[in-house]
């Protein structure tokens, strides 16, 4: 059999699959008309604000936004390793583009690109677990998951969309029972890398660190290059990336938010520790060899307590009471998957039905001793996703992602079986690869919705709900003297990326002071709140008196600054800032008030 004619095919096969879900990406893109326009998601306007500081002057290592909040602005919890892939493509448009136009080629292009990731580590893993065709079923199935995940789309380029690959790619290099060194190096350097980006994926490492470790423990000399090469790139990428990203002023400081010295101090003990002892002494049993984990994990956690201690709870706990309640316990990503379903039962199967089937069939597989280590890596990354969106809903996204090899496998093993037997060859194939493919479990919902929308048309026939569109504010805020805006956390990343304002609040838990300033002048009942702002050098308050922020806080007191304007009042402290018709139009729910010294 002509082998080089198999890798043709095969990789002819995986370029066409890509180029089919590139297309039908931007096609949805371009049909929902916003193929050039950034993310709805605060983050991606955010990340983007954060690139052109970059590239504007402002220090690689310097992630402060100078525009955020009161008293000199914010320092940003996040990582530049996202603004990496941003920057180089703004730079190779601008050989032929204007920059404007090589902005919105960059983040158009780049949140498919991170789609592709998903489908290459879906691919690779399906073809170490399995074969090539098994894996070409998992590339496809994995494009059809990709096409519908909103941090894929075109404008979405905050690192969650990355994060999602490299958690994949990382857990797609660990499959192969032939312990490869090379597969495993790769696997800790994108370990390493999605860490650096985000704390929400520690839980995640642990795991997988946590299985390259038991392989070695239970096999020994077999597994010794294999955890040698896994804990030996993770420790070089942390501290790469370390040295990359952090100044040398701040080497020493401690953040439990964000990539820090606490955090490159564990990651890299932890993997030269493992290939350390991996190296030195596979040939001791099994005893000596858990002896030895022990003792590096007691003190890796040693460490912890002693250097961070603080490190070891969540630091959003200590953000004041006041920002929980009007806030941080409504942000969607922050709530619990119990809560959300709570409010909407019915999303219960869109949101877990694709991880359900997955951790099943793992367990099936293990069940009939089928790759035991690879099934059970798989499940304990699934459940882990769920367990932790039990805390919060956000953890869930990676869940379905993680159940594309297994349901894959499965969806391949059973069309082969019923090929074999000449029965329903594709049709049970096809179902399971509908499983796999969240939003096609909410197929019924909409269904059901479109009927439930007819029956209630007339009965919602007088009901009117207000949406502010910030674009139609923009040039009036742009004509008016640059200031300081208090307005919903939601607003922040527009008017910082907008105009040429800065915004005293925003949906960001290191601007506490800023947030409280703000939602406090929303909120005002007495005008205490509003000489507050004004103290802080607060100029404006922008209030939008139909979005569900205001909405939120008129429900929690009707005399509070938005039921004043709601009831046509202008609340003492003041001033009503008339818009230009030319520019804003007349049924606009944007108000805006210039605060003025209460004395005068």
């Amino acid at each position: 059999m002509n082998t080089d004619y198999i890798d043709r095919k095969f990789y002819i096969y995986i370029f066409f699959i890509s180029s089919i879900l590139i297309f039908s990406i931007f096609a949805k893109s371009f049909y929902l008309g916003n193929i050039f326009s950034i993310g709805i998601d605060s983050d991606d306007m955010m990340r983007l604000v954060q690139v052109r500081d970059y590239l504007s002057g402002q220090s690689w290592f310097d992630l402060h936004q100078y525009r955020l909040g009161v008293d000199g602005g914010t320092p940003m919890h996040w990582s530049r390793i996202p603004d990496l892939p941003l920057i180089g493509l703004i730079w190779l448009g601008q050989s032929v583009l204007s920059y404007e136009d090589a902005e919105k080629f960059a983040y158009t292009i780049w949140p498919p690109l991170t789609g592709l990731i998903v489908v290459y580590a879906s691919t690779w893993g399906a073809c170490l677990l399995s074969n090539r065709t098994a894996g070409l079923w998992a590339g496809a199935i994995a494009a059809l998951v990709v096409i519908f995940v909103p941090r894929f789309q075109p404008g979405a380029i905050d690192h969650h969309g990355l994060q999602f690959g490299l958690i994949l790619l990382c857990v797609a290099g660990l499959l192969s029972r032939k312990r490869n060194a090379g597969h495993s190096a790769l696997s800790g350097i994108a370990a390493a890398t999605s860490a650096m980006i985000g704390l929400e994926v520690y839980f995640f490492v642990a795991v997988i660190c946590i299985y390259v470790a038991s392989i070695w423990f239970l096999e020994g000399v077999p597994a010794r290059l294999f955890a040698a090469a896994f804990g030996g790139a993770f420790c070089l990428t942390f501290t790469v990336g370390f040295f990359g990203t952090v100044a040398s002023p701040r080497y020493l400081e401690v953040h439990c938010d964000a990539y820090s010295s606490i955090t490159w101090l564990m990651g890299s003990l932890g993997g030269l520790g493992l290939s350390a002892i991996a190296l030195s002494f596979s040939k001791v049993g099994v005893l000596g060899r858990g002896a030895l984990l022990a003792l590096l994990g007691a003190v890796c956690v040693s460490l912890m307590v002693l250097l961070a201690p603080q490190c070891l709870t969540n630091p959003l706990n200590d953000l004041p009471e006041e920002l929980h309640r009007f806030w941080l316990d409504h942000v969607v990503e922050a709530e619990s998957l119990s809560s959300i379903l709570a409010r909407n039962p019915s999303l219960f199967f869109v949101t877990v039905g694709t991880p359900l089937t997955g951790l099943f069939i793992c367990l099936f597989r293990i069940v009939r001793r089928e790759q035991v280590s690879a099934y059970l890596l798989i499940a304990m990354m699934i459940s882990t996703s769920l367990v932790l969106a039990v805390i919060q809903v956000r953890f869930v996204q990676f869940a379905p992602i993680l159940s594309i090899v297994p349901i894959s496998l499965a969806a391949y093993d059973l069309h082969y079986y019923r090929q074999e037997r000449e029965q329903f060859k594709l049709l049970p194939s096809l179902f399971l690869a509908v499983l796999a493919t969240p939003a096609l479990w909410g197929v019924p919902i909409l269904i059901e919705q479109q009927f439930s929308r007819s029956d209630n048309a007339n009965a919602n026939a007088n009901v009117s709900v207000g949406e502010c569109d910030f674009d139609e504010i923009t040039p009036a805020l742009d004509a008016i003297p640059q200031g300081t805006i208090a307005a919903s956390p939601n607003y922040a990343q527009h008017i910082i990326a907008k105009t040429h304002h800065r915004a005293a609040g925003g949906n960001y838990h290191r601007n506490v002071q800023g947030n409280m300033i703000s939602i406090g002048a929303l909120n005002d009942t007495d005008g205490k709140n509003l000489k507050a702002a004004r103290d802080a050098f607060v100029d404006y308050v922008l209030v939008c008196t139909s979005d569900a922020f205001s909405i939120f806080l008129l429900n929690e007191n009707k005399d509070n600054l938005i039921g004043k304007i709601g009831r046509g009042e202008t609340p003492e402290g003041l001033l009503r800032v008339t818009l230009p018709d030319t520019v804003v139009s007349d049924q606009t729910d944007f108000v805006l008030f210039e605060i003025v010294d209460q004395a005068g």
